[in-house]
């Protein structure tokens, strides 16, 4: 039943973002490297991601749910809603008003530097260690863990470049991370990976059916990216930093091979760019022919992950 409930929440909030952007008329138009012919709406993500921070309130402070220790050990769990919220709505504004590529990075910057706290601290360092546990230096750590999750914020945003790449990322990633929470038995963070998943399914028919179409926009892919983020530096440092890597390769690889390669080339990694290898493969030989590897590809890294659980 809450599951059935949880779907009906995020259906209405779909449709509550439709009307808000056709009232604000945001649309997103054609333009260069874009693949549409038409207008679109745009930022379809603002209601669904309201939503998601009132449910994680919810879950903090509201839910009976018998959570692990590890999520009790969390120093300041109430900045993980504030921090999606911030995001939605810096997002939100920037789908309608442009904001500069700097001002972003340093508002992203600095939110996942606090969120930090969204990891226990290591006893025996009095610090947090985020992803490898001590094995290097404290600082070395937060500086690495800071700048690969707002590098994975950003690459939700560049994978969102195609209908159905958005809810093909979010469905097989947050499917994943939901499967491994529920294995190791923590609660909090299998409900909004549940909730993630819900979210890409749900925005399907929104994203493809004419008379609904919409994209997620920044409003959507950006927290997006901060939530998985958020899911795979929490898996890694539960001590099993393998399984959580394997299950978002697929789309890291892609991303962080094409702007090396933009690097390499002297070009601007920063501007809108048809060189990932998604998009090369899906304007060479169509998005059947990608989504034809990528998903049994994902499946196996799913299957991978699961089996190198400690």
């Amino acid at each position: 039943m809450i599951y059935f409930l949880k779907i009906i929440m995020i259906l209405i909030a779909f449709f509550l973002s439709r009307k808000i952007n056709l009232n604000l008329k945001n649309f997103d138009f054609p333009g260069k490297n874009k693949h549409q012919k038409k207008k679109v709406l745009t930022s379809s993500g603002i209601g669904p991601f309201v939503i998601l921070t009132l449910y994680i309130i919810y879950l903090i402070y509201f839910s009976t749910a018998e959570y692990s220790q590890y999520y009790f050990k969390i120093p300041q769990i109430w900045i993980a809603p504030l921090s999606i919220l911030v995001f939605t709505l810096v997002s939100f504004y920037d789908d309608l008003n442009y904001i500069p590529f700097q001002v972003r990075l340093i508002i992203q910057l600095t939110i996942v530097y606090l969120c930090i706290s969204l990891i226990p601290i290591n006893q025996i360092f009095n610090f947090q260690t985020p992803i490898f546990n001590g094995l290097l230096p404290v600082k070395v750590d937060i500086f690495i863990t800071v700048i690969f999750w707002t590098f994975v914020i950003n690459s939700t945003n560049f994978i969102d470049g195609y209908d159905g790449m958005f809810s093909f990322q979010t469905v097989s990633n947050f499917f994943g991370f939901a499967t491994i929470f529920y294995l190791i038995n923590e609660e909090f963070h299998l409900m909004i990976s549940l909730f993630m998943f819900f979210i890409g399914i749900i925005f399907l028919p929104f994203n493809f059916l004419n008379k609904l179409k919409m994209y997620i926009g920044d409003a959507g892919s950006i927290p997006t990216g901060f939530i998985l983020g958020w899911m795979i530096i929490s898996l890694a440092n539960m001590g099993h930093l393998l399984s959580a890597i394997l299950i978002n390769i697929l789309f890291l690889t892609d991303i962080l091979t094409s702007l090396f390669i933009r690097i390499i080339n002297k070009k601007s990694i920063f501007e809108r760019h048809n060189d990932f290898i998604f998009k090369k493969i899906i304007i060479n030989y169509g998005a059947e022919k990608y989504y034809l590897i990528a998903i049994p590809t994902q499946i196996i890294l799913i299957l991978l992950s699961i089996n190198f659980l400690n």
